[in-house]
C-alpha cells in the first residue's frame, strides 16, 4: 500500500512537472544556440498574401516575397530587439521522436510565413533558424514551440516590408 501511494505521487510530480513545462512562457531568444547579443548577421525572408498588382510583373495579386540581409548594427538590433519581445511555448511534439524537425501551418494559418536565419560569431561560429507561420507555429533549430500572441510576427513582418527588398518567387 505505501509503495503503490509513492508511485501515485510521483506520477502526480510528474505530470505537474510537465504542465509546467509546458505552459511556463519563455523568450525565442532563450532557445537560440547562442545569446543574441553574439549575433553578426540577420538573414530575414518573408512570404505574405498581396492583394497589389506590381508594375512590370506578369503575375498578379498573390503572395508576395521579401528578404532582408540585416549586417549593419541598426538594422540587426531592430530585429533582435523585436525577438527578444516575443515569447512563446515548448510543444509536446517535441517529446516525440519522429516530428522532430517537422512543421506545418496550423488552424489559424493565415498565409504567411517567415524563416529568419541568425549567424553568430566568435570563438565557435553558429547558425541558429527560426521558422515561423504566421503568429500559430513556430520552429526554432528544429524544435517547435507556440508563440504567445500574434504580436511579434506582426511587427517583424512590418519592419521586414519596411526595410527589406521586394524579391520576385523562384
Amino acid at each position: 500500500m505505501n509503495r503503490k501511494r509513492w508511485l501515485l505521487l510521483a506520477a502526480a510530480l510528474l505530470a505537474a512537472v510537465v504542465a509546467v513545462w509546458r505552459f511556463w512562457p519563455r523568450g525565442f531568444d532563450s532557445l537560440l544556440k547562442r545569446p543574441l547579443e553574439e549575433a553578426e548577421e540577420v538573414s530575414c525572408y518573408l512570404q505574405t498574401l498581396d492583394r497589389e498588382v506590381i508594375p512590370g510583373e506578369e503575375s498578379g495579386p498573390g503572395d508576395a516575397f521579401y528578404q532582408m540581409e540585416a549586417r549593419t548594427g541598426e538594422e540587426r538590433q531592430a530585429i533582435l530587439d523585436i525577438l527578444r519581445e516575443g515569447r512563446c511555448q515548448p510543444s509536446f511534439l517535441n517529446l516525440l521522436p519522429w516530428t522532430r524537425g517537422s512543421l506545418s501551418s496550423g488552424r489559424g494559418y493565415d498565409g504567411r510565413s517567415m524563416n529568419l536565419v541568425i549567424v553568430f560569431g566568435g570563438d565557435e561560429p553558429a547558425v541558429s533558424q527560426i521558422t515561423l507561420f504566421g503568429g500559430d507555429k513556430a520552429s526554432v533549430d528544429g524544435r517547435q514551440v507556440l508563440p504567445i500572441g500574434n504580436d511579434m510576427f506582426d511587427r517583424l513582418a512590418a519592419y521586414i516590408q519596411a526595410h527589406g527588398e521586394r524579391v520576385k518567387a523562384g
